[in-house]
């Protein structure tokens, strides 16, 4: 259907160039390959671009444990994104003993337990987070709540995830063992978080019950981790649901591996004089002592998520004027390029007195980047292509299988940094998936577009699509020759 493609392209004479020659912009990607086209007297070089449309999509669900992500940080709060509508955000994380055995009552003067030396003071979760490592309103004030987990939790495994729907009836404790107000900003200046090297940390205090019972915990409860969490099986960590319509409320990401973020437990010692008959007489000194237990990769972590999206969010509907791709599990982009790939199938199969070659393709996707008056929204930075694993999981690198058995990448990179200049993300798709593809000899699967680290990324971008100049587009550059017959 050579025809087809004629309809497509628009000739330049410009075009008419010898067989060394350059593209109109020097340093452009998308003519990388074209020195594997065969020498010719006369190449046609150009290009066409065609417009097209994703659609919204909602994953049921992500696997939002560690093994997602080396670096994570988890989101905690409840938000009303004027884009994205309604998110809540929260995490179950159990807790480590530390490298030393726990001696909360031991004298080692007597190499005996001594309870009357030894008493316990409070026990704290502490959790940190950085500076404007926030989303929505710095200043709103929410109640964190931390349960204790009641269920054992297996540990994370390729056959045991954790996943952002995790259900959570019946695994808890009907009651919190603490909660404190906070709100993300603290009501600090800039000034003030330097001086704290823009960190901070919240600290909760767990209750009574909970204190005693980890500090009076046998000898035998403290020799192995495993032990220990049998004892305490982890904690939730939460925010009240009391979000009301009118406000905006704040998302906060706290960095569960760092090591001030533990459970610390405060005790002291009481220290005496002893009398002429060796009996212990006043108080001396009270010693104030206390024992980290450590949040780390050895425990399990994940977290949960609820999203419920605004009016107007239309799944699958491509005459939507925006799409929007959120972390924490939340939609994603699906883009189908099989039909803009096929139309170059006539023109591939070399026939005719003119032949084609595929000299570079891009993808090239445009955000929304309208800012939000007072509130913090900040876009993300970098945009990811995927396709989905059987779990619904998306996958990278992004690669489709040939009619050989071979494996062929689809893209030459799976992310896209935002150029600012251009307002823009672009993706370099590899020419020969392209080739082979519109020529009927690799499958194109439907792509998905993601945020990085999306378990734990609370950023998210508006991606214009029914739009007459910014919606989404293929690009396609390409030379034609004639064909040997044609030349002899």
């Amino acid at each position: 259907m050579p025809n087809t493609t004629f309809r497509l392209l628009k000739w330049s004479a410009a075009g008419m160039i010898s067989a060394v020659f350059m593209w109109a912009c020097d340093n452009d990607p998308a003519s990388i390959g074209l020195d594997t086209l065969p020498a010719t007297d006369v190449l046609n070089a150009n290009s066409v671009s065609t417009n097209f449309y994703g659609v919204q999509t909602q994953p049921e669900r992500v696997a939002s444990d560690h093994m997602a992500v080396n670096q994570p940080r988890l989101p905690l709060g409840e938000l009303n994104d004027p884009l994205a509508g309604y998110t809540r955000a929260d995490f179950v994380t159990q807790i480590n003993l530390g490298e030393k055995t726990p001696v909360f009552r031991y004298d080692a003067l007597t190499d005996t337990v001594d309870d009357a030396k030894f008493s316990p003071v409070s026990l704290e979760l502490n959790l940190v987070y950085r500076y404007e490592d926030w989303l929505g309103d710095p200043n709103a004030v929410q109640t964190i709540q931390v349960y204790e987990v009641t269920e054992h939790l297996p540990k994370i495994t390729s056959l045991n995830r954790y996943h952002s729907d995790f259900e959570l009836e019946g695994k808890i404790a009907a009651e919190p063992l603490g909660e404190i107000d906070f709100s993300p900003r603290k009501g600090l200046t800039e000034e003030e978080w330097q001086k704290k090297n823009y960190l901070d940390t919240i600290s909760i205090n767990l209750g009574e019950e909970l204190l005693e019972r980890i500090f009076n915990l046998p000898e035998e409860k403290l020799q192995t981790r495993e032990a220990f969490q049998n004892e305490l099986k982890g904690l939730y960590v939460t925010v009240k649901p009391e979000l009301s319509a009118e406000k905006t409320g704040a998302l906060v990401r706290f960095d569960l591996n760092l090591l001030t973020s533990n459970m610390t437990l405060h005790f002291q010692k009481v220290l005496r004089e002893i009398t002429n008959d060796g009996e212990e007489g006043d108080t001396l000194q009270i010693e104030p002592k206390s024992y980290l237990f450590p949040i780390n990769k050895e425990v399990v972590y994940f977290s949960r998520y609820e999203h419920q999206p605004l009016n107007g969010f239309f799944l699958d509907d491509p005459e939507v004027t925006h799409l929007l791709v959120q972390g924490m599990g939340g939609p994603m982009t699906r883009l189908d390029l099989a039909p803009l790939i096929s139309q170059w199938t006539d023109s591939l199969a070399q026939q005719g007195d003119l032949r084609y070659g595929i000299s570079g393709v891009d993808l090239v996707l445009r955000p929304d980047t309208t800012p939000i008056a007072d509130l913090h929204f900040p876009y993300s930075q970098t945009l990811n292509i995927a396709r989905l694993n059987e779990r619904g999981n998306p996958v990278f690198p992004i690669a489709t299988r040939t009619e050989e058995g071979d494996t062929l990448a689809i893209f030459n990179n799976q992310s896209a940094d935002y150029d600012a200049e251009t307002n823009s993300f672009t993706f370099r798709m590899n020419q020969h998936f392209f080739e082979t593809a519109a020529k009927g000899n690799a499958e194109v699967p439907p792509l998905y577009l993601v945020l990085p680290n999306m378990q734990f990324n609370f950023n998210r971008l508006r991606l214009y699509n029914r739009h007459p100049d910014f919606g989404p587009v293929l690009k396609v550059k390409y030379v034609s020759y004639p064909s040997n017959e044609t030349q002899q």
